[in-house]
């Protein structure tokens, strides 16, 4: 029972996450969950509890969309990717070949970002126990 609210709960906010964003960039919903995942456990990290609380799922949502906003920084920065369609790796001419980023690098994109928890302290420290 406990997992199925879970599951439902991180489906949700998947759903939040997608409709705030107005970008192609993050399709695939393995990326989503890892970005997800991470801001719930840097926020986890920080305040010290089991979960994070209902009152910082707008949190949860915002840290999750700038480590998905860093992460296309960096890709548009590194590949000088055209601004239409950022998931493209590279393109040959010759006998016509596109390359796209897979799923695998997005998620080590992401480890590489540094964390925008500084930005979110101040609704963090609401809820933080300390030890």
């Amino acid at each position: 029972m406990i997992q199925e609210l879970k599951q439902d709960n991180t489906m949700y906010l998947i759903s939040c996450v997608r409709k705030m964003r107005q970008d192609n960039y993050f399709k695939d919903m393995e990326v989503l969950h890892y970005a997800l995942t991470q801001a719930e456990n840097e926020i986890l990290n920080y305040i010290h509890q089991d979960s994070v609380p209902g009152r910082l799922e707008n949190v949860w949502i915002d840290m999750t969309n700038d480590l998905l906003d860093k992460v296309k920084e960096q890709s548009v920065l590194a590949e000088k990717a055209d601004a239409d369609d950022f998931s493209v790796k590279s393109i040959k001419m010759g006998d016509t070949t596109i390359e796209k980023v897979s799923p695998y690098e997005m998620i080590q994109r992401m480890k590489q970002v540094p964390s925008s928890l500084e930005r979110y302290k101040r609704q963090l420290n609401r809820f933080r126990k300390l030890l």
